[in-house]
């Protein structure tokens, strides 16, 4: 585990570079009003530190997800409208999508 505690700084500075880019020089909407601690948490949680362990933090908030990704468009596209399902579901998403809401 401690060859892997320097994926944390690695994760914190990727979330914040890429929510950069993605916001066009601004955050983006989900990660306005992060505090530090916040952005340490998400940077343990998304460095890989909790082994298979994440898979159940991933999901927690949606079970769907334990499907794989097919399964959670499936169970989102049956939940959401069908423009945020469509946008979800475009390539590079990630890119625009702050920009369409």
């Amino acid at each position: 585990m401690g060859a892997f505690i320097w994926y944390v700084p690695v994760m914190i500075a990727s979330d914040l570079l890429r929510g950069l880019v993605q916001g066009g020089g601004d955050l983006p909407s989900h990660m306005q009003g992060m505090t530090a601690g916040d952005h340490v948490l998400r940077g343990i949680e998304r460095s890989g530190l909790f082994s298979v362990g994440q898979i159940g933090v991933d999901a927690s908030g949606d079970l769907a997800s334990l499907g794989g990704p097919a399964v959670e468009q499936i169970i989102d596209g049956m939940r959401d409208p069908l423009e945020r399902t469509m946008i979800k579901a475009a390539p590079a998403h990630g890119l625009y999508a702050e920009a369409l809401r």
